[in-house]
């Protein structure tokens, strides 16, 4: 089976995905924080999108998807450009991390990512 990079979003479907761990959490946030406020909520949606394919892809092959990896959000942050790891201290980076971990919550009751600004 090959694996084309799309030009839109994958679909975010009920499929399965690898447990997500603190450092997928940070990973996301930094990746957010590398783009403009009002795009990080459709960036976010993105890279689960993309998590969910990568997973199927991993589980269907055997392999990692030739584009977003291994099926971990961490690596379909990575592939973007991310900021440099603020520290706590700094609100904004504070707020994006919260805002990770509520899409993630609320992914996991089975809705989408959430459709919010994205953090400060």
């Amino acid at each position: 089976m090959r694996h084309e990079a799309p030009t839109h979003a994958p679909v975010v479907t009920a499929r399965a995905m690898r447990r997500i761990m603190h450092g997928d959490a940070v990973a996301a946030a930094r990746a957010l924080l590398a783009v403009p406020r009002d795009r990080r909520a459709w960036v976010m949606h993105r890279m689960l999108a993309e998590t969910r394919e990568a997973e199927q892809c991993r589980r269907e092959t055997g392999h990692a998807h030739p584009v977003w990896g291994d099926g971990s959000l961490m690596a379909a942050a990575l592939r973007r450009a991310v900021s440099a790891e603020p520290p706590l201290e700094d609100p904004s980076y504070c707020r994006v991390l919260a805002y990770v971990y509520l899409s993630l919550a609320h992914q996991a009751e089975g809705g989408l990512p959430l459709d919010r600004s994205g953090g400060a």
